[in-house]
């Protein structure tokens, strides 16, 4: 995969938060060349 474009922590309607955790798994498993983080509500302590 190349590309991995990550939307934000929190989804509208449901409000599902995404963790750090999660993403990094997600991009463990794919592997991609180059990530774009889309999360207009960036946290620090959510984000290493």
């Amino acid at each position: 995969m190349k590309l991995a474009y990550l939307t934000g922590s929190h989804h509208y309607p449901l409000s599902v938060p995404t963790s750090a955790t999660d993403k990094q798994r997600l991009c463990d498993a794919l592997s991609p060349a180059y990530i774009v983080e889309d999360d207009y509500e960036f946290n620090r302590d959510d984000h290493p």
